[in-house]
């Protein structure tokens, strides 16, 4: 590890007239110098760098942060206290620039266990703004700066150090024009509805990630297993526990869930064994669908998991996602065209406004009870642009 201090660092490449001073920041006591100097900013913009390959966590490598005038690449190795950020990302007031932010919110729950509670997100914004879905950083600054951002560190093991000068010019460049392009799509969406649209979806941005560590939706997770629906609900209820008991592990060992086990073996354990009352090792270890390193390592606690007896009653059939009758395919192909022609009525990207999955479960909604049932994400200002029309397409209007 270098030693502490501050280096003063300039891009080899000067990209643009306007290439903001960067600094690397490799003490405490500047990064608390830098937070103090960022409370008085209405916004600040954020990338980092982290690896994820063989843990469930994210293992951070470089924070990167512009506040417009300058550029400040964070060495998370050499910060011994993080308060003075901490405060900064709870500050309701604070303004979050970022591009595709959600892994990155992912990387500072886990690590600070809070997020910003204001977040803009330009790669949303220039959905909304009509530029495309799902922009890449370097297409955006290119058509709205016509500017080359080089991806060539993409890959890079953030981990390792010393940080090469490639490296630290690579992570520069993805905040170098962050605040930039905010303040051109803000001021783009600012006096339509757009920009509270994007409000919305921001919001839910957040709440989103808070979910991933709150315990019961971990129990709503067998829904998203690849053929649930045709389980028992006894099934059901024993793949629920199998995938809480995944969670569980994931965060304990630090390790991706399909180390500790796939989906396809949960779900072929709640198939197996959902008419049995009682469990023994060797059933389970002459499942074939089942690894042998599964067996090994976490053959015991799953016997023990399956002799503890499953609760049925905590299963909602509503969540899971059946094929639906030939009857409302139609449906959903009409309502899928509705939203092409509103999207182009908008100008924005049809993805934005409803994705397929989102309008298969409203059509399984319908399917089951009757009434279009407007959730997340959905509902809000979704709901009163498609909901007129997708009544007339079913009739009910």
């Amino acid at each position: 590890m270098r030693s502490v201090g501050v280096r003063s660092w300039k891009a080899r490449k000067k990209m643009t007239n306007d290439t903001l001073p960067v600094s690397l920041i490799e003490s405490t006591a500047q990064f608390e110098s830098c937070c103090q100097s960022w409370q008085r900013r209405s916004y600040l913009a954020l990338d980092t760098e982290f690896i994820r390959t063989n843990t469930f966590y994210p293992k951070p490598g470089l924070l990167q942060l512009s506040d417009g005038d300058s550029i400040s690449l964070v060495d998370p190795f050499c910060i011994q206290d993080w308060s003075p950020f901490i405060e900064l990302l709870s500050d309701p007031d604070l303004l979050w620039v970022m591009h595709s932010g959600s892994e990155d919110l992912v990387l500072l729950l886990s690590v600070f266990e809070t997020v910003p509670q204001k977040v803009f997100d330009t790669q949303a914004a220039a959905a909304y703004a009509g530029l495309g879905f799902s922009l890449s950083y370097q297409a955006l600054v290119k058509m709205l700066l016509s500017i080359d951002v080089a991806k060539g560190e993409t890959r890079s093991d953030w981990l390792r150090r010393p940080l090469s000068d490639a490296q630290l010019e690579y992570a520069a460049a993805d905040v170098q024009y962050l605040v930039t392009l905010y303040q051109v799509l803000e001021k783009n969406l600012r006096s339509s509805a757009l920009i509270e649209w994007l409000g919305e979806d921001m919001q839910e941005l957040v709440a989103a990630v808070y979910e991933i560590e709150d315990p019961d939706v971990w129990k709503t997770l067998y829904a998203g297993i690849s053929n649930s629906w045709k389980l028992t609900d006894q099934g059901l209820a024993i793949l629920q526990s199998l995938c809480v008991w995944r969670e569980k592990e994931s965060r304990s060992r630090n390790k991706p869930r399909n180390w500790i086990a796939k989906d396809n073996e949960l779900f072929a354990i709640a198939s197996e064994f959902s008419s049995h009352h009682e469990f023994e090792a060797d059933s389970l270890f002459a499942l074939k669908e089942v690894s042998k390193e599964v067996k090994r390592k976490h053959g015991k606690a799953i016997v023990d998991l399956l002799n503890q007896p499953a609760k049925a009653d905590s299963i909602n059939r509503d969540l899971l996602n059946p094929p639906l009758h030939p009857k409302y395919r139609d449906t959903l192909k009409s309502w899928r065209k509705i939203v092409l022609n509103k999207a182009d009525e908008l100008n924005i990207a049809p993805e934005l406004l409803a994705r397929k999955r989102w309008l298969q479960d409203l059509v399984k909604s319908y399917e089951q009870s009757g009434q279009l049932v407007w959730n997340s994400p959905l509902k809000g200002w979704r709901q009163q642009a498609l909901q007129l029309e997708f009544e007339r397409a079913l009739g009910v209007s």
